[in-house]
């Protein structure tokens, strides 16, 4: 299989994650094109690529890949990830309710959620229309309405999932290729940023134990969170959702061990 190509889109991800990924490819003198993207098209002539390709950037690489030919570009479907179904009691919000975007304000009014002081609220599924997040009842119809101000809403309703906010304490996300976890990185620590690399042995063992239960692509990214008692102890590992590897941002993994596994995985006719 010949040497797969990655596509690195500009102006995306923190300076940091672009600046190591970018690096490692050089480093590792494997083949790339750094381009802008604007309405869902390169800026100026893109770039001719012929064999396998890895495309890196926002949301609308799918239809970036798809536009110029590039293969296999992302990994799985979009509608794989939100299958968090599968997972059973795996899934931190396993009873969560999925429901249209303009559903939710109603919903929230009824009487079952007034004993609810917080919920937790993101897109079913991969779009990134908005980043997860923990908001009171009262504060939704402000959220909702300078969201729609801002012009992200663009494409109408969908389908977003709800559910009683939990108490996390360390969360992580955890790089899959092929069933493996090959880096790893926290990304908050009870609410707060907090990015170190690496997991404990635990967490990398949940991670497999996830991806046998359910697997949304064969590279994709896995974020898990520890959930915590009332007292504050940590009682468990749930998974938190599952992200195209192809949008997700690294944190702190290493990027270098990242690049040579999803490289490698491509050379060797992974898609």
């Amino acid at each position: 299989m010949a040497d797969p190509t990655w596509v690195l889109e500009r102006d995306v991800f923190a300076r940091e994650t672009f600046d190591a990924v970018l690096a490692a490819l050089r480093e590792t003198g494997t083949r790339h094109h750094a381009v802008y993207v604007t309405d869902g098209r390169v800026v100026g002539r893109p770039p001719q690529i012929d064999g396998p390709c890895i495309v890196y950037g926002a949301i609308g690489v799918r239809e970036l890949s798809k536009r110029y030919g590039w293969e296999p570009g992302v990994f799985g479907e979009e509608a794989a990830f939100s299958a968090g179904g599968h997972l059973g009691d795996l899934m931190l919000n396993a009873s969560a309710e999925v429901m249209p975007l303009s559903a939710v304000g109603s919903y929230l009014d009824s009487g079952e959620w007034r004993t609810h002081d917080q919920f937790f609220l993101k897109p079913e599924d991969d779009n990134k229309a908005f980043a997860g997040l923990t908001l009171t009842p009262a504060d939704f119809p402000g959220w909702l309405e300078r969201l729609q101000a801002s012009g992200y809403l663009g494409r109408g309703d969908f389908n977003v999932v709800l559910a009683p906010a939990q108490k996390l304490g360390w969360e992580w996300r955890v790089v899959m290729v092929a069933g493996e976890p090959v880096a790893a990185s926290s990304y908050r620590l009870r609410g707060l940023v907090n990015e170190l690399p690496g997991c404990p042995a635990e967490v990398e063992a949940f991670a497999r134990e996830a991806h046998r239960r359910y697997a949304p692509a064969s590279v994709y990214v896995i974020d898990v969170a520890e959930v915590l008692g009332a007292a504050g102890e940590p009682t468990e590992l749930k998974v938190v959702e599952h992200n195209t590897f192809n949008s997700a941002s690294l944190y702190a993994c290493p990027a270098a061990r990242v690049v040579e596994a999803v490289t490698t995985y491509v050379r060797q006719g992974g898609r």
